[in-house]
């Protein structure tokens, strides 16, 4: 029976890859809106364990999917909709074509919310089985961290230096410290973000729209980057 993985730049991928490496279906569901270091990384973990990677993507970015959604996120949800349109959209399909099947999931105990967002999702595939295997060994992203870096000898990412994860760029899971930073780095992003919402008619922010806050409220965003997170939420995309 397939396991069926959805790949994406983090360390907690690479480590959950190499507990079901032996019989792993393995896709990489591109956002297009990914630097390039983040498929190096993916590249280079499955080399490591000897899987190989099938692309399958949607073929939009994640402009692309908030136009044609007309919505950053999930109707009456704080998931994003460019993850679940082309992420675990995508999963679903695969599951449904290889089933009887498993699908595991690079989550660790700090993500138990979307552990059950997953069972959910996936029970009413006949035949299909979900597992989370860092959970199960109380595996920590520190961990994966550690074994990939080190012991594996891989560099990780790129944005991880500033971000402390890869997302894509930008990431609608940002807090204004994330914007003020992502501002700082690429000006002409948080821009077409902000054209995005005045033509979508919604917020990314739940304070306050891109527009009010930039340029003018740079230095307000940076003053709360010490005591906020960057990211406010976990997401479908690891």
């Amino acid at each position: 029976m397939p396991t069926l993985i959805s790949l994406a730049a983090n360390p907690q991928s690479a480590m959950t890859l190499s507990f079901v490496q032996d019989d792993a279906l393995a896709f990489h569901f591109a956002t297009n809106t990914e630097p390039a270091d983040h498929a190096r990384f993916i590249r280079d973990y499955a080399a490591k364990c000897r899987v190989t990677v099938f692309d399958d993507p949607d073929g939009r970015d994640i402009f692309g999917v908030f136009l044609d959604e007309r919505a950053f996120f999930v109707p009456h949800s704080d998931e994003p909709i460019c993850s679940r349109r082309l992420k675990v959209d995508r999963l679903l399909a695969q599951a449904q074509r290889h089933a009887p099947c498993a699908v595991v999931f690079p989550f660790t105990a700090q993500d138990y919310r979307l552990a059950q967002r997953m069972v959910a999702l996936f029970a009413p595939i006949s035949g299909v089985t979900v597992r989370f295997p860092l959970i199960e060994r109380r595996i920590t992203a520190e961990d994966c961290r550690r074994r990939v870096a080190e012991a594996w000898g891989i560099p990780l990412p790129a944005m991880t230096a500033w971000l402390g994860e890869a997302v894509c760029y930008p990431c609608v899971r940002g807090t204004l410290a994330y914007y003020g930073e992502l501002w700082q780095r690429n000006p002409d992003v948080v821009a077409r973000l902000a054209a995005l919402e005045r033509e979508i008619g919604q917020t990314i922010l739940k304070n306050g729209t891109l527009e009010e806050w930039f340029p003018n409220g740079l230095y307000a965003a940076n003053t709360r980057a010490a005591s906020e997170p960057l990211l406010w939420t976990p997401c479908l995309c690891k």
